[in-house]
């Protein structure tokens, strides 16, 4: 009958270890990713939960469905990450071990340091960028690996990451000499 075939057509996993049959059980609260000791944070609960809704909202609006699950599940609370910053005497300390670093190496450290921009907004930076006269770079793209696409050029994260920002002249005198390299 047609409750037999439709079973028949469910794909039935079958867990060959504790482990396994373990993690399959887990109750929901338990999120399992490699990057970050077997969990998922919280920012990356959300957008899954924000695109599940998403896709549950339509399928309400379809008729496929009578009510999004969603609606009846809190959603994972948004983790500020822990920024760990370099204090004055790990600044000097790293600058010194620069001087002898490769000249790419060293630059866009410092660069790093004086502007507080991403790597990926530095990555992506151009010489059409840097205002010497005016002692300005300006962030308007970032460099992001695409598995299969490789380097492509997108956007910044945010409209107000894309910004133009004054820097010292230690900054300028540093990107002049590695611009003659």
């Amino acid at each position: 009958d047609a409750a037999d075939q439709n079973v028949s057509k469910r794909r039935v996993v079958k867990a060959k270890d504790h482990e396994a049959r373990e993690q399959a059980l887990a109750p929901p609260d338990r999120h399992v990713d490699a990057k970050e000791g077997g969990k998922l944070n919280g920012n990356t609960l959300q957008h899954y939960h924000a695109f599940l809704s998403s896709v549950f909202s339509r399928a309400v609006v379809w008729q496929l469905i009578d009510s999004n699950p969603c609606d009846r599940v809190q959603p994972p609370k948004h983790e500020t990450p822990d920024v760990q910053v370099l204090d004055e005497n790990e600044i000097a300390q790293l600058l010194k071990a620069l001087e002898t670093a490769p000249p790419l190496y060293s630059t866009m450290t410092q660069l790093a340091l004086f502007t507080g921009a991403r790597r990926e907004e530095l990555c992506a930076l151009r010489w059409a960028d840097v205002d010497f006269e005016r002692a300005t770079i300006r962030f308007e793209r970032s460099m992001q690996r695409i598995p299969g696409a490789g380097v492509v050029f997108a956007p910044p994260k945010t409209k107000r990451s894309r910004r133009i920002i004054r820097v010292g002249d230690n900054c300028i005198e540093l990107l002049r000499e590695y611009r003659q390299i």
